[in-house]
């Protein structure tokens, strides 16, 4: 049946006893969601955490100053600079600084983060103490299940593999929300864990060697990347929670705290972050929609979809808001349409799924998915370790494979409804470029035999690339129909002070020429099949009726052999809901 109800609030600080005091801080839940990449195959010659020290010398050895408003203290480092001191190719450090600038948190901006010049082949300026943080936080290790026989981890539990086998306890099929649950709440509890024993590493980078190694307000901020202020704006500097080591934070003479003092007030001000709003029955709509503002949204609002089988889901912009972060996960045989502006979401361990996203303004990761049908339009996209999968993408950058991936496709964004052009903007999506056709292919070689003609064998041919990715044949691309309207965002919207939009009423991304045209030819098809049955064959009324019941019966037994019988049902009942 279908799942259309709003989301409801499970639990309080999890963790912690109802009765405590809620952290002055806590952990920023997608960094870690979104953030992590497989370090192992990308840098496979960085040691984790023992070779950060001696890395983060090296990186402020080669770094220039260029201090912002913001961050007087900014030094960056270019793009080659990192590979250099990570002994890796160009191309993986530019995914490390590309994933860091899409996880900044709002208290520092991307501006803040990097700039861009035209020098030489340079690219991209980050600043060294961001990254720092960031790869302390890459050297994070979850932790490992126990495997019952010749089986592969179970995806919920963030290990390559397949997401149909199972762990020991752990069902094989879609994983119930109460599973699931425990599930994160066990990730993030180990994530906070790693944090608070790395702290002293970590606060050692950051120290200002210029001030007796003191822990300055603006470095402080830096953590920002992997913490936040609870129950604050966004855009708060963790400094300016944290009065007592910064008694004036906000002053251009505010001088640094100890690292020691900083370490135990950390150790006892961080906590986990509050339950994630999860699909239910319930009236805690208020309660997201309260935290979903505008472009500046108060707090961080998240929502998890996770253990649906054989179901339909709908989640628009009245239940989502704007700029949520939203995870969909364990799910099988499930469709999921979430039809909004959103800051990032995650598809982890789904099986059989058609995944509808709205505008994505961060990243979209898809990660141990198996047969799943994804269909975005955003900034950002990362595959890792999937499976027979198909994209239908309108991506700004270059979509990214990593990991075990096997037989991806990649189609051009094939569908539209009614918000969309009104979603892109708020998003920051633009329509041009999209690089759907343009992946990024980070994966291990796959095993093939070389070519007689190749002077280097090490070099994987284009068949071997194909095993990995490839582009949908023109003749198989078909449009994707949302079968529902995607009203405005109720109440939350009307106060948000938007301006108003004209329905979108086509696809705003332009679609190549050998898919339009393969389209078209379809359509022409149909028509001639058409008029040469119905009005060129001369049939009488009688034989008429018969030819349209006897194609209405071979629709219906395809509707009932393919499954779609269910998704007709679901969205039968949710326009009943809705009248």
């Amino acid at each position: 049946f279908i799942k259309t109800f709003p989301p409801v609030w499970i639990g309080n600080y999890t963790g912690s006893a109802c009765t405590m005091a809620p952290p002055t801080l806590t952990l920023r839940r997608e960094a870690f969601e979104v953030g992590l990449l497989p370090m192992h195959q990308l840098f496979p010659r960085l040691d984790p955490v023992a070779s950060l020290q001696g890395l983060a010398e090296a990186l402020l050895a080669v770094s220039v100053s260029r201090p912002s408003a913001q961050l007087p203290d900014r030094r960056v480092v270019t793009c080659d600079q990192v590979a250099a001191c990570l002994g890796a190719p160009a191309s993986h450090a530019a995914l490390l600084i590309d994933t860091l600038l899409s996880m900044t948190p709002p208290s520092l901006g991307e501006e803040e983060a990097a700039t861009c010049h035209s020098q030489g082949n340079n690219g991209t300026e980050v600043d060294v103490y961001l990254l720092m943080v960031m790869l302390l936080m890459q050297a994070y290790q979850r932790p490992t299940p126990r495997v019952t026989g010749d089986v592969w981890p179970c995806a919920a539990d963030g290990h390559p593999g397949s997401p149909t086998t199972s762990v020991e306890g752990s069902p094989t099929k879609a994983n119930v929300s109460i599973t699931a649950a425990r599930k994160t709440s066990g990730d993030e509890s180990s994530q906070l864990a790693y944090l608070q024993k790395n702290m002293a590493t970590l606060l050692g980078m950051l120290k200002d060697s210029d001030r007796k190694g003191a822990v300055t307000p603006a470095r402080f901020d830096r953590l920002g990347l992997v913490l936040e202020a609870a129950g604050r704006p966004l855009h708060t500097p963790l400094s300016a929670v944290a009065s007592h080591l910064f008694p004036h934070a906000a002053s251009s003479a505010a001088t640094g705290a100890e690292l020691a003092a900083v370490q135990r007030w950390l150790t006892g001000n961080t906590g986990l972050p509050p339950a994630a709003a999860r699909l239910g029955s319930g009236a805690a709509l208020a309660a997201m929609a309260a935290g979903a503002g505008a472009a500046g949204r108060e707090a961080a609002v998240h929502l998890h979809v996770e253990g649906m089988c054989k179901t339909t889901v709908v989640q628009r912009e009245a239940e989502l808001g704007v700029a949520a972060v939203v995870r969909v996960a364990d799910c099988q045989d499930a469709v999921v349409y979430l039809l909004a502006a959103m800051q990032h979401v995650s598809v982890v361990g789904c099986v059989d799924c058609i995944v509808v996203l709205g505008a994505v303004a961060g990243t979209v990761k898809v990660e141990l998915c198996e047969r799943v049908h994804v269909v975005s339009a955003s900034r950002r996209l990362r595959a890792l370790s999937c499976h027979d999968s198909l994209f239908c993408l309108a991506v700004n950058q270059p979509p990214v494979v990593i990991g075990d991936c096997r037989r991806l496709q990649l189609a051009p964004y094939n569908t539209y409804y009614e918000r969309l052009d009104m979603h892109l903007q708020v998003a920051g999506v633009k329509t041009a470029p999209n690089c759907w056709d343009s992946p990024l292919n980070l994966c291990a070689t796959p095993r093939h035999t070389p070519s007689p003609s190749s002077s280097d064998p090490t070099i994987p041919s284009q068949e071997a690339s194909k095993l990995v990715v490839s582009l949908l044949a023109p003749e198989r691309f078909l449009p994707f129909m949302v079968p529902f309207r995607v009203p405005a965002g109720g109440a939350a919207a009307a106060e948000s002070g938007r301006p108003s939009y004209r329905p979108t009423q086509t696809n705003p991304f332009t679609m190549p020429q050998a898919y339009a045209s393969a389209l078209a030819q379809k359509v022409q098809t149909v028509e001639d099949m058409r008029r040469m049955v119905v009005k060129e064959a001369g049939l009488d009324s009688t034989t008429k009726i018969d030819l349209q019941t006897v194609i209405q019966t071979y629709f219906k037994e395809w509707l009932v052999a393919s499954g779609n019988i269910r998704q007709v049902h679901d969205l039968i009942r949710m326009e009943r809901d809705e009248s």
